[in-house]
């Protein structure tokens, strides 16, 4: 298999299908609890999508998984959720069961793990949301059936260019910028659409970083802290949904926890301001996704603690 680095995983899922998936409007299943880009992407390349629902432990419903088959199925995407691994080797006898292609989506781990086993068709990835990069999205695939040539590399403006070399000198002091000058983010409200982004590969810079990258430190690094915030949710009357993690293909993008209720969901959110600690929702919700109760309820008491 090869991998190919664009700008966004939304990138890569779009070449994913394209290069997979022959026959237009033809539906793929998807987990009933996912990032909007996701199915976006996925209507907007004209195909159609039927959700499939997961549980409370990011585990899918397997009971309605196998109801929602059909001939017009192509393809079913695996979410390794907050970047903890699924049941794979169930995922794949579901998948070749029913004479269906596997996606993988890895957007949210930094560990690819189709070096041991290839069994996806396809699998994505977005290394950007771990590591310090303008851009990174990786589309791992037998055949991709397009000219990568024609696209240009993600452009970067002065600005983000200069930051780069004052990172870090300036953390503090963004911090505190941050907490006096602005205002929270409304982390309890469903955000708007993402914009359109356009086709593009990943920048120089991004793709530099990312290769000198020492992943295997930042991994364990990323399992110390999501340990540390699970043994924090419990003494703060908070529900890990993972358990403490040691597996070596695990890389854990953030801790997510729940709350009691939307109200103290909120109370951590200022909480993780006021402390310059990156405490945030997940995911930002298609609105028909959002009429679904059980599907809001979990949003308003799901909390993510960084890993970073």
């Amino acid at each position: 298999m090869n991998t190919i680095l664009f700008s966004h995983a939304r990138t890569a899922l779009k070449f994913g299908l394209l290069s997979s998936i022959e026959k237009k409007n033809s539906y793929i299943l998807v987990p009933d609890y996912i990032c909007e880009v996701v199915p976006n992407t996925i209507l907007l390349n004209n195909y159609k999508l039927i959700y499939y629902r997961i549980n409370d432990d990011f585990t899918p419903d397997w009971q309605d998984l196998n109801e929602k088959i059909n001939k017009n199925i192509s393809a079913v995407m695996m979410v390794h959720y907050f970047g903890i691994r699924q049941n794979v080797n169930k995922f794949f006898d579901f998948a070749k069961k029913n004479k269906i292609l596997l996606i993988e989506d890895n957007a949210h781990s930094l560990i690819n793990w189709n070096d041991k086993n290839t069994y996806f068709d396809f699998s994505i990835s977005s290394p950007r949301k771990n590591l310090n990069l303008f851009s990174g999205g990786s589309l791992t695939i037998d055949n991709l059936k397009y000219d990568i040539n024609k696209l240009i590399k993600y452009p970067l403006n002065k600005k983000q260019i200069i930051s780069t070399f004052h990172k870090k000198k300036f953390d503090k002091f963004k911090i505190f910028i941050k907490k006096n000058f602005y205002k929270r983010p409304k982390y309890e409200i469903n955000f708007d659409e993402e914009e359109m982004i356009t086709d593009y590969l990943i920048d120089d810079y991004s793709y530099k970083v990312l290769n000198n990258s020492n992943l295997k430190k930042i991994k364990n690094l990323k399992i110390k802290k999501f340990n540390y915030w699970n043994e924090f949710a419990l003494k703060n009357n908070l529900k890990p949904i993972f358990s403490n993690l040691s597996d070596d293909e695990t890389c854990p993008w953030c801790c997510p926890v729940y709350s009691n209720s939307k109200e103290e969901t909120i109370y951590w959110y200022k909480w993780g301001w006021k402390k310059g600690i990156f405490v945030f929702s997940w995911p930002n919700l298609i609105p028909s996704l959002l009429k679904d109760n059980k599907i809001n309820k979990r949003r308003e008491r799901l909390i993510c603690f960084s890993t970073n």
